[in-house]
């Protein structure tokens, strides 16, 4: 039994093993050999540490460098690396068209002057590990797009698609890396620029943000930055012009020349400076360049100049505020004595000076998105602003700022406002002394310090849950609707229960609710003026979602020109309800409608 199962299994495993082989033979793999048989030459690109091209003057070695590539003959420099990989993807894909062996040619009495091998275009040489592919480039064949190649280790001649002869380059520039400074721009953490109107240096921070360092202390435009990183990155050399360095006076290497130098976090890395000097010539528009650690001067575009000598005022943040809306946790605004102060809490934003009260928030954040989106028009330089002398106007926001360490942690921006100036713009100073700037005149829309014009005009907020019953008190009586959740209303008349009209009762309910104010009347109100809410005629009580969880009580007072005086309870908003609604809430919703 053991046996004929063994027999069994070896026979399966022998049939599994045709089969894959001929899936191998006839599929994927198949198809593989029969493209290799087309190549006209055995070579692998990944694998070639070397290249040598010669074609009329030009004699060129390029040697394989890690992942880079070098050009050692005729000079020592950086190559193209992508030109390099191109070159010798496009010679490991070449197909045959033809192949005329050296016996055939022989017998049929042709040499190789016939194929234009007496003076070939080029000649190429490819080093692979233990092995050196040499071959010419003759002249086109007669019919089809093709071009002759001589393998000069088989004498063997091969036609092949005539694009072969487009990759020769013309001169040794065109192997050469024309990249000036190589760096990767996320490792810069410091930028130094020597220009005529003076120094520059930005630094990064440990938080990526970029600041400027000198002339001034202040925060740096990121995108700015970024730019100029990204226009040194990608500067090139339209021309190299000396492999050895010159007379600086000759090249404009003088105080009209820009540098930029680059600096790495890491210690060891060596700092980078590309020096550009005066123009190449009166049309080009080129300028003279050189890399401080390495010979040779080049030409490049003259726009790069221009934008290394960008004003210190276009390297900087023109922002007031370097926030995002969702992290103002609190407003607060000085307008000569009047104070107010705003803050976010769980349930909205609300007015903790002069007073308490709950505040619109769409207001408070309309304002605060004004001075997000402030931007200045121009910089100040430090010293007083116009309006020092009058009663000073302020603004401060708190600004979420979690660490680590303290996920609540905050800071503060604070700003001093002057009055306009002869343009009309506002003249803006940090407290800190580190910005002064002049904004548009429309940042001052809705600057107050009267907390009316914050207060929200819904200063009744009901439980989280909702309101699901309430309890008037008004003139000696007491009466108490309740409306749960998916039940019908009730009604209880001190404390004894009344038929009650559920149309009328969720009315009220919906009422209390949303309440609006007709009118926001005071904040804080006079003491000399109780407006009848020192002992208020009536009193509501809001519940929540079990009907006795206590919510907000509402106060209503005397009748006004524009309504029922109301405040709530531990508040400190005067204002006014319409007075029909003052009167629903005043009047049990008994099922015959009386009071």
């Amino acid at each position: 039994m053991r046996v004929r199962t063994t027999l069994g299994l070896l026979a399966a495993a022998l049939v599994l093993g045709v089969v894959l082989a001929a899936t191998e033979w006839g599929g994927p793999g198949r198809a593989r050999r029969e493209r290799e048989a087309r190549l006209a030459l055995r070579l692998r690109a990944a694998q070639v540490e070397a290249l040598e091209i010669e074609a009329g003057e030009l004699r060129a070695r390029c040697e394989r460098d890690g992942p880079a590539w070098r050009l050692v003959a005729p000079i020592e420099a950086p190559a193209d690396a992508a030109t390099v990989e191109r070159i010798l993807g496009a010679l490991e894909a070449l197909e045959r068209r033809a192949v005329i062996g050296r016996a055939e040619r022989e017998r049929e009495g042709r040499g190789l002057e016939v194929f234009g091998f007496d003076r070939p275009r080029a000649r190429f040489v490819v080093e692979e590990p233990g092995a050196v592919h040499a071959f010419l480039l003759g002249r086109p064949s007669a019919v089809g797009d093709s071009v002759y190649l001589l393998d000069e280790a088989t004498e063997d001649i091969v036609a092949v698609p005539a694009h072969v002869a487009r990759l020769v380059p013309e001169r040794v520039e065109d192997l050469r890396d024309r990249t000036l400074l190589a760096f990767e721009p996320a490792r810069i953490r410091r930028i130094d620029l020597q220009r005529p109107e003076g120094f520059v240096r930005l630094g990064r921070g440990e938080g990526g943000e970029w600041r400027l360092l000198q002339p001034v202390e202040a925060r740096a435009e990121p995108a700015v930055v970024q730019a100029l990183l990204s226009l040194l990155a990608g500067t090139r050399a339209a021309a190299f012009l000396r492999e050895s360095p010159g007379e600086d006076a000759v090249y404009g290497f003088d105080e009209s020349a820009v540098a930029a130098t680059l600096s790495e976090e890491r210690p060891e890395s060596e700092a980078r400076t590309l020096e550009i000097g005066g123009p190449v010539d009166d049309e080009s528009g080129l300028r003279h360049a050189r890399v401080r650690s390495a010979p040779g001067i080049h030409a490049v575009a003259g726009e790069v100049y221009d934008h290394l000598r960008i004003s210190v005022d276009g390297l900087r943040d023109r922002r007031l505020l370097d926030a995002a809306p969702e992290a103002v946790r609190g407003v607060r605004v000085q307008d000569g004595e009047r104070r107010l102060a705003l803050r976010r809490a769980a349930d909205g934003w609300r007015i903790v000076e002069p007073a308490d009260a709950p505040a619109d928030a769409a207001r408070v954040e309309a304002f605060a998105r004004n001075w997000l989106d402030a931007r200045a028009e121009r910089f100040l330089p430090p010293g007083e602003i116009a309006g020092d002398e009058t009663p000073p106007r302020r603004l401060a926001f708190v600004l979420s700022a979690p660490t680590d360490a303290e996920p609540e942690a905050e800071r503060t921006r604070m700003f001093e406002i002057g009055r306009p100036d002869a343009d009309g713009l506002i003249p803006v100073r940090c407290a800190d002394g580190t910005e002064q700037a002049a904004v548009s005149p429309l940042r001052m829309r809705g600057f107050t310090a009267d907390p009316l014009a914050f207060a929200s005009n819904r200063p009744l907020r009901p439980p989280p849950g909702g309101v699901h019953g309430f309890t008037v008190s008004h003139e000696g009586r007491e009466w108490t609707v309740t409306a749960p959740e998916g039940g019908a209303p009730e009604l209880f008349v001190d404390d004894a229960a009344q038929m009650v009209d559920p149309v009328a009762a969720l009315h009220r309910v919906g009422l209390l609710a949303a309440l609006p104010a007709a009118r926001l009347v005071a904040l804080p109100p006079d003491p000399a003026d109780d407006f009848g809410l020192a002992e208020p005629a009536t009193t509501v009580r809001v519940h929540g979602a079990d009907g006795t969880a206590p919510g907000p009580t509402l106060l209503l007072g005397d009748r006004g020109p524009d309504g029922v005086y109301a405040r709530v309870l531990g508040e400190d908003l005067v204002f006014t309800v319409d007075p029909t609604a003052a009167e629903l809430l005043r009047r049990p919703p008994v099922a015959d409608g009386r009071p």
